[in-house]
């Protein structure tokens, strides 16, 4: 799955999307793959991530998102985690190798149809997304006052 990540982001010209799990986000930093991430984006290639940014990720994302477009998302972790590159192809992963005794699997397609739709997908994720930035507040209980 890192090879072929590697390979794909090093051909990829215009724009990376990706969405990753919180324990993924932080696992991918030991992996070198923010490290590609940040070589596509010096090559002017437009980088965004979704990932769910909580307690032990939270100062990889700040400090990463200084320099790449990351966004928090609470329901990633439940959901698809994926890469789109330039609306062309995409890796889809399979597993959670981090947490899992697995060995990581993705599945590869370079079908338009299916980069387009988790495109849209990726999208609207985007738009229900906030800034990593941003402080992370909780909502506050009734009665309590701060």
């Amino acid at each position: 799955m890192f090879l072929e990540f590697e390979k794909s982001v090093r051909k990829c010209s215009e724009q990376y999307e990706g969405v990753y799990s919180a324990v993924g986000f932080q696992s991918t930093t030991g992996f070198g793959m923010l490290q590609n991430l940040l070589s596509a984006r010096k090559r002017g290639v437009r980088v965004r991530i979704i990932t769910e940014v909580n307690a032990q990720n939270l100062e990889v994302a700040r400090r990463y998102s200084k320099l790449l477009e990351i966004r928090s998302h609470e329901s990633v972790s439940q959901g698809m985690r994926f890469s789109i590159i330039d609306r062309s192809k995409i890796i889809m992963a399979l597993s959670d190798a981090p947490t899992s005794g697995e060995r990581a699997t993705c599945l590869c397609s370079s079908m338009p149809t299916l980069a387009r739709g988790l495109g849209l997908y990726f999208e609207q994720m985007w738009k229900e997304s906030r800034e990593v930035l941003e402080p992370m507040r909780r909502p506050l209980r009734k009665g309590v006052g701060v």
